[in-house]
């Protein structure tokens, strides 16, 4: 009898490259949480909201997402969904520190108020 190993992440119609950019979107979505959390603390924006503990979570469902068909309506801590759609870390910051070049809002809402129609997210 043989026995032939599958690796997990194929059982789930997953290539090793479709892993490895989850798990950089994972790292990504927690590094910069961190940082809008230590920003924060030293004052130099009023509001902070992480996702720590979520980035698995977070990833894994909008990896799933059909890209330039489905449209999203992510709440304040979804930074992790919104990476995946599209959306990088400076425009994350240009949001956390209200900046005129904010892309979802132009510096006029609280941070993570995620608006982006090319990336189909309400």
């Amino acid at each position: 009898m043989t026995v032939t190993a599958r690796a997990r992440h194929e059982t789930l119609g997953l290539s090793l490259d479709e892993v490895k950019s989850m798990y950089r979107k994972m790292l990504e979505t927690r590094m910069v949480s961190e940082r809008i959390l230590q920003l924060n603390r030293m004052g130099r924006t009023p509001f902070g909201a992480g996702t720590d503990g979520h980035e698995a979570a977070q990833i894994g469902a909008a990896w799933n997402i059909s890209r330039g068909k489905d449209w999203t309506v992510p709440y304040y801590r979804d930074m992790g969904v919104a990476f995946v759609l599209g959306m990088s870390p400076l425009e994350e910051f240009r949001m956390v520190l209200a900046k005129a070049t904010d892309t979802h809002s132009a510096g006029r809402q609280v941070l993570n108020q995620f608006s982006s129609p090319k990336d189909r997210i309400v």
